[in-house]
């Protein structure tokens, strides 16, 4: 889902574009607003970027926990391990 997020604002930069020169109606709604609002944010691939490297850590995490076997006892060094992988990225 993230991947799609980092390849969809030049389009919504064309479309918002398109819009404010009335080529297309204005949809008026609350979240076309806060689209509007974010697509102008120069470090908005900066963030989407930051985030899917974020949930490919989290995502073999979750994955391991959501089971019906009792995961409490690994609970702890897997979030040190988990938590160790984020603060080396920066």
């Amino acid at each position: 889902m993230c991947k799609r997020g980092i390849a969809i604002p030049p389009g919504v930069k064309k479309y918002v574009a398109a819009v404010n020169a009335k080529t297309y109606p204005d949809p008026g709604t609350k979240s076309y607003s806060t689209i509007c609002e974010n697509i102008k944010d120069p470090l908005l691939p900066v963030k989407l970027a930051t985030f899917l490297s974020i949930a490919k850590l989290l995502q073999p995490f979750l994955v391991t926990f959501q089971t019906d076997v009792l995961m409490v006892p690994f609970l702890h060094s897997e979030l040190v391990k988990m938590i160790t992988s984020i603060l080396d990225l920066s």
